[in-house]
Formats: C-alpha cells, sequence, structure tokens
C-alpha cells in the first residue's frame, strides 16, 4: 500500500484464502491435511470440533492461476497512478469440515464409520474462532480474474493415496 501510494505505482494486494494440491502436508494442524494423512494410512479420520464451521479450499494450480491472472491485468488495466485493488483469492465452494472430512474418507474409499466426529470446543487460544472462512470472490470475478477448474472432490481423488 505505501510503496504504491508513496510512488504512484499501481498495485495489487492479493488474499489468499485457503489451498492444496501437491505435497500438501499431512502432519501439521490443518483440518484437510490431517484428513487426507489419516485417509491415506486407513485410520479414523477424526474431527475434534462439531464439524459445523465452513471453509473452502482451491486447488494449487487455479490458486496460481488467478495470481499471475490478476498480476497481467493490473499490468494492463493500470489507468492512473495510485490505483490499488484488493482481491480475494480462493474457492467460493464452502463445505463443512464435518461433511469434508466425509468426502475425503469417500474418495479414499473408506466406509462412513471411518468420520468421528467428537464435539470438542472450538475455543482458541488468543485467535477468534472463525465459523465461516469463505472469501467473497465477487472482485476477482468481476475483474475476470477468478477460475475454479479443479473442484474439491477431483482434487482430492489426485491426493488421497490408498
Amino acid at each position: 500500500f505505501e510503496v504504491v501510494h508513496h510512488y504512484g505505482n499501481t498495485g495489487s494486494i492479493m488474499r489468499i484464502f485457503s489451498c492444496y494440491g501437491p505435497w500438501f502436508p499431512a502432519d501439521i494442524h490443518y483440518a484437510l491435511g490431517n484428513f487426507i494423512g489419516a485417509a491415506s494410512r486407513g485410520e479414523i479420520i477424526q474431527v475434534r470440533s462439531s464439524g459445523m464451521a465452513s471453509r473452502s479450499y482451491s486447488y494449487a494450480s487455479d490458486l496460481v492461476s488467478m495470481l499471475v491472472l490478476e498480476v497481467l491485468r493490473a499490468n494492463r488495466d493500470a489507468t492512473r497512478e495510485g490505483d490499488l485493488n484488493i482481491v480475494n483469492i480462493g474457492s467460493s465452494e464452502s463445505i463443512t469440515i464435518g461433511d469434508l472430512a466425509k468426502l475425503v474418507a469417500k474418495v479414499a474409499g473408506l466406509p462412513d464409520n471411518h468420520v468421528e466426529i467428537l464435539g470438542v470446543s472450538e475455543a482458541s487460544s488468543g485467535n477468534r474462532v472463525r465459523n465461516a472462512y469463505v472469501p467473497d470472490v465477487s472482485r476477482a470475478k468481476a475483474l475476470g480474474v477468478y477460475r475454479e477448474r479443479i473442484h474439491l472432490g477431483e482434487g482430492l481423488r489426485s491426493l488421497v493415496r490408498c
């Protein structure tokens, strides 16, 4: 922001939301990674919360496409000095954490009883708990940079190893 206004440039702030793809870690504190890891090992997929929080996940290649398209668009459409666009980059497809766990199990060919919803409080130490973390991508769509070619089920099939 400072550089754009101080030097009279144009620019874009691209707010990147959750993404996944090849080399996505299956051993850190992200729900999707944990679900993929458990499914790949044939283990029970545990959802610690109520499973009702909503998220969205963009496949890595779609995310890269949107980033590149916004850079090219901003460069092509630069109209006046100091223009700054703020664009949310991510998927508009919302899914609850519980349904995400069930989808991962289904893609992995696991039976329904391989998903366990524990219902533990969603309290967080120091961070606000977000019940919905899904971007408003209307600006990206209006600018013509929104792309979602690989939907969640298809992307998961390329990642879950059974």
